[in-house]
């Protein structure tokens, strides 16, 4: 039996601009609600979870905001540019015969609006939040056989995933002849991230588009 190949691909900084929805956001809070610059940046910080998860709704908190309030003006924000990188649908169109799914860390409805802005997830990419970190989700689901490796549940011919985050890595030491990785760096632009190096050991790209 043939078995399929799994990308596992994380979402901000990989598949959307979360750092241009951010400076939209900022200036929006800024306009709508009177909130400086500064205050929007200090509270940001400190509003992460145990985990280091963005934990948006302590972060609206501190901020005297509601989530329904500015979850509808999220959306319209959203609607009003286009978030999604440019390589990622033809990346997907090139791997139409792979499964897919979108793994992110972070608080689920807002983790949701941002996948659903990439058109592919609607309908074959299923989406994954979790709050826990990524490379600790990857290695509790994931179970390497002789042949193949298994993913919750399921059998694969091998696993891709594909971040952003230079620590968001399976140690080397820890990894398996199934297991590919590799670390998306943008530019500075798109993604400030892309400053920090990258994990001795892990392959580098600038687009998807050059993931095998």
């Amino acid at each position: 039996m043939s078995l399929t190949h799994l990308y596992i691909l994380d979402l901000d900084g990989t598949l959307f601009k979360s750092d241009a929805l951010w400076d939209n956001f900022r200036e929006l809070c800024a306009n709508k609600w009177g909130v400086s610059k500064e205050r929007f940046d200090e509270t940001y910080s400190s509003s992460r979870m145990d985990a280091g998860a963005y934990d948006i709704d302590r972060h609206l908190e501190s901020l005297d905001l509601s989530p329904e309030t500015v979850r509808s003006e999220i959306e319209l924000l959203m609607k009003s540019k286009n978030y999604v990188f440019e390589d990622v649908i033809p990346f997907f169109d090139a791997h139409k015969d792979a499964a897919c799914m979108i793994l992110t860390q972070g608080v689920s409805w807002f983790q949701s609006l941002k996948a659903n802005v990439v058109p592919i997830s609607k309908n074959v990419c299923p989406v994954t939040t979790t709050l826990e970190k990524k490379n600790g989700y990857i290695l509790s689901h994931m179970q390497v056989a002789d042949t193949h490796i298994i993913f919750d549940g399921v059998p694969y011919a091998s696993i891709t995933f594909v971040d952003n985050m230079a620590n968001a890595f399976i140690l080397p030491e820890d990894s398996n002849p199934f297991l590919r990785q590799y670390r998306i760096r943008r530019n500075v632009v798109d993604d400030r991230h892309a400053e920090i190096m990258t994990l001795t050991g892990i392959p580098e790209v600038t687009t998807l588009l050059n993931i095998p």
